[in-house]
This record gives structure tokens, sequence and C-alpha cells, in this order.
């Protein structure tokens, strides 16, 4: 028989429209998940301000900011700015990318208004789930990012916080990073 007999369902939609919905259905799973846990009991503990942190915003890998303290501090950010930030995550992840080419194209970014050189993932510094983002200008904040299964978690440090090379403050930071997105992978997300 003709097409009439299709029952239009979420398996027989036409590819827009499921692409459509599959983001929207990640975007509200990602949401759920979250009002399950309670992120902001979650970050006091493990980003407690000794931590050196001051801020950090949470984006699904849509780049839309799911969550943030202060709030203000994700509407910083804007969506082609957080997809190039997860870009540089993903090259890093490739097989067959080495550290040359990684180096060569993700050498800076813009953030914010801001310009970042970008440190790692790859290298001796830190391990590959970190970014260090060193501000152009001396009066910004150093930004750290990491992602999870469904997250990107950019960090911004304390002002007072020393985020140079190998200082025992940054090192306190990587481990609170690392601890946060650990934590929130564990419980899938």
């Amino acid at each position: 028989m003709g097409g009439s007999d299709i029952k239009h369902d979420s398996t027989t939609r036409s590819g827009t429209e499921a692409l459509s919905t599959s983001v929207s259905d990640t975007q509200r799973q990602t949401e759920t998940d979250m009002s399950k846990v309670h992120v902001s009991d979650l970050a006091q503990r493990l980003l407690p301000q000794a931590s050196g942190i001051g801020e950090y915003a949470m984006f699904d890998r849509d780049a839309v900011a799911v969550h943030a303290s202060p709030r203000s501090f994700a509407k910083d950010f804007e969506r082609e700015q957080v997809r190039a930030l997860l870009d540089v995550f993903t090259s890093a992840t490739a097989p067959s990318v080495s550290t040359e080419l990684l180096k060569q194209h993700a050498k800076s970014i813009t953030l914010a208004t801001t310009d970042y050189t970008l440190s790692g993932p790859r290298g001796a510094q830190h391990p590959l789930e970190i970014i260090t983002l060193h501000p152009s200008h001396a009066h910004a904040q150093v930004l750290f990012a990491a992602p999870t299964a469904t997250l990107l978690l950019v960090f911004k440090t304390a002002p007072d916080t020393d985020a140079s090379y190998q200082s025992n403050e940054k090192q306190g930071v990587w481990t609170a990073v690392r601890s946060f997105a650990s934590a929130l992978s564990q419980i899938g997300l």
C-alpha cells in the first residue's frame, strides 16, 4: 500500500524532525538528570572557596548553558564560542591528530570578549581532560575547561588565585576541576 499507511511517531519522522526532537530530548534529559542531582550542593562540597575557583558554568553538547554559579557567568559566553571550545576537545581526542597539528590549530580562542591562549589538553602540563585558558590581558582571570560525557564545564579562578605555571594554587584548581568533572561523570552527566 501507499505512504498513507505509515503512522507518524518518533521513529518515522523526517530527518529534520527527528534531529530537532533528538536535540531537544537530549537537552531535556540533561536538565532532568541535573534536577535529580543537586548540582549546587555538589559544587559546594567539591568547589569550596579554598579551591581557587570563583565561578563556573555548565554547557550541554549543543553549547546551551544548563547551570552556572553565578547565573550571569554563563551569559558571558556565546554559543559559537562554546562550540569552538568543544571542538578543541574533540580534536584533541581524535586518534589521528598529532600534538603538532593540535598546537597549530588550537592556540587561542575568544570567550566573553577576552582573547585566551590555550594550554592543553595535550602535553606534560596537565591531563588530557583539562584546558587552561590564559587571558591576553592581566586584569582577566584564568579559565579552566573540562568535559564530561554530556557537559562542558568552564571554571573561572577566584581573583586572588595564583594560576601561574605549576603553582600550588593552580594544582589545587586542577584537583577541584578533576574532582567535580569526575563526580558529574559518575552520576551520568
